[in-house]
């Protein structure tokens, strides 16, 4: 039996029999691991769910992010997202939480139901935002990306992955590595990337002391063209700053700090 620090980090050696995959910022990955892989350990038994993520130079094409698979009986995978959500939300201090889920294109369609129906319901049901990545020629997984307060998202995070397990193709898609070379920010937001995604990211602590025509103009740099259109900010200066009070401001800068993999200031990682 081979060690922790003996295995290939991108090498897939998760039994199931469900699975989930899971976009992750570096810093996340480095505490899930811990020194000498002692906290993924402690994860693992605690949760009875297994868990492999990818090495520190494995990104997901076109992100900055990390990867986590996970697997083993349904109930395993919640705690497991459960923990995960917990230490993605430990940066923010608005009461939101965000978490990328990478499913096989051949899901797509019945995540989003006719008509759009699946999505919405989950949506108003839950009072979530969902939002999924556009479809690239060179990938055949989309990004489904979850927004909202921590058990909400928890609990859409569940029902998408129950229904990904019914896909035939999802153990073709259990990877780690990656050969395709995407440009930034792609993989999650299509043609519409940032206008300037050069800009520094602004954490949402940084917001609070910002006046609304300052938050205006940095989203209008720094913010993906759907989280825009999500939080009506595409219109002039002036109407949108009579339009938006401080509070949906500050939200659609935390949403544009965790779907563009901000970190914070310490960060913790794998030793």
């Amino acid at each position: 039996r081979f060690t922790r620090r003996q295995r290939n980090f991108d090498e897939f050696h998760i039994a199931g029999p469900n699975f989930c995959k899971i976009l992750v910022p570096s810093h996340i990955a480095g505490a899930l691991i811990g020194k000498e892989g002692a906290a993924i350990a402690q994860l693992e038994r605690l949760t009875r769910c297994q868990m492999q993520v990818s090495s520190e130079k494995s990104l997901f094409p076109g992100t900055k992010d990390r990867i986590v698979l996970l697997g083993g009986e349904i109930h395993a995978l919640q705690e497991g997202l459960s923990l995960i959500l917990g230490r993605l939300g430990s940066t923010s201090k608005l009461g939101l939480n965000l978490i990328k889920l990478v499913i096989p294109s051949s899901s797509v369609s019945s995540i989003i139901g006719r008509g759009g129906h699946s999505v919405r319901w989950l949506s108003d049901t839950y009072g979530c935002r969902v939002n999924i990545s556009p479809r690239l020629p060179d990938l055949l997984e989309r990004v489904v990306m979850i927004a909202g307060e921590t058990q909400s998202v928890l609990e859409v995070a569940v029902r998408v992955v129950q229904e990904v397990q019914e896909d035939p193709h999802l153990p073709e898609h259990l990877l780690l590595k990656y050969d395709v070379d995407l440009p930034e920010d792609i993989s999650l937001c299509g043609n519409g990337a940032p206008t300037k995604p050069s800009v520094a990211l602004l954490s949402p602590e940084q917001a609070r002391y910002r006046c609304k025509r300052e938050l205006i103009d940095y989203l209008h740099d720094a913010a993906p063209r759907a989280i825009l259109m999500r939080h009506g900010l595409l219109g002039s200066m002036k109407n949108t700053i009579k339009a938006k009070t401080m509070k949906e401001l500050l939200e659609a800068v935390s949403v544009t700090w965790l779907t563009r993999g901000g970190q914070p200031s310490t960060i913790e990682e794998e030793e």
